[in-house]
Formats: C-alpha cells, structure tokens, sequence
C-alpha cells in the first residue's frame, strides 16, 4: 500500500467517525425527547404511544364528523 493510499483511507476513517458522532448525538438528542415528552424510554415504547395517539386521533376525527353531519342535519333549513 503507499502512503498516499494510506492517507486517503485515513482521512475517509476520520469523516466516517465524525459522522457517526454526529448520528449518535442526534439520536441521544431524539430518545431525551421522546422520555421527556412522552415517558418513552426506548423505541419500543415510542411504538405504543404513536399506535394509542393514532388511535385516540381516529375516535377524535369520527366523532368531530358524527357532529359535524348532526349539526347539518339540525341547521339544514338555516343553512340552505
């Protein structure tokens, strides 16, 4: 191997490992949120809350359109 192939694999090393600081802090910065936020721990509890805030999302949209069209229906002559 020459030198200069040694450098250039030397300097790839080096921006790979600055990367992969630069991952690992945006992922501590991600988990510190999710716990503060949320109480999540770990991606696996992150998991079930996004699946309940999703569902409990779904119930809320439903029932705003089950009141929207109850609404419609009472107020059609005014609102024609």
């Amino acid at each position: 191997m020459k030198i200069e192939d040694y450098q250039r694999l030397s300097q790839q090393i080096d921006k790979l490992k600055e990367q992969q600081a630069r991952d690992k802090g945006a992922l501590e910065q991600v988990l510190a949120r999710l716990d503060e936020e949320f109480g999540c721990k770990t991606l696996e509890q992150a998991k079930a809350v996004l699946s309940k805030l999703e569902k409990d999302n779904a119930k809320l949209i439903h029932t705003a359109d089950q009141q929207l069209a109850e609404f419609k229906e009472r107020w059609r002559d005014v609102l024609s």
